[in-house]
């Protein structure tokens, strides 16, 4: 599911910044190798939060709770 023009952050930069949920949704969904990789990075680092949870799908908080099941605290 592609994001929305409206999940974007306006800043001072000449660019959008692309919601975190978004993103995340947006990996999901793909779920390639890099994807996961991608998703099991930010979950290390704490950035997918209950807030960035609440605003997911029932069907992708199933893939998120399996790449988190694989995720290793090195």
């Amino acid at each position: 599911m592609a994001p929305g023009v409206d999940e974007v952050t306006r800043s001072l930069a000449p660019f959008a910044v692309l919601d975190l949920a978004a993103l995340v949704r947006m990996k999901l969904t793909s779920l390639r190798d890099i994807d996961r990789v991608h998703v099991a990075d930010l979950l290390r680092v704490g950035l997918i939060t209950d807030k960035v949870r609440a605003r997911l799908p029932t069907d992708l908080l199933v893939r998120l709770s399996d790449v988190e099941s694989h995720v290793d605290d090195d």
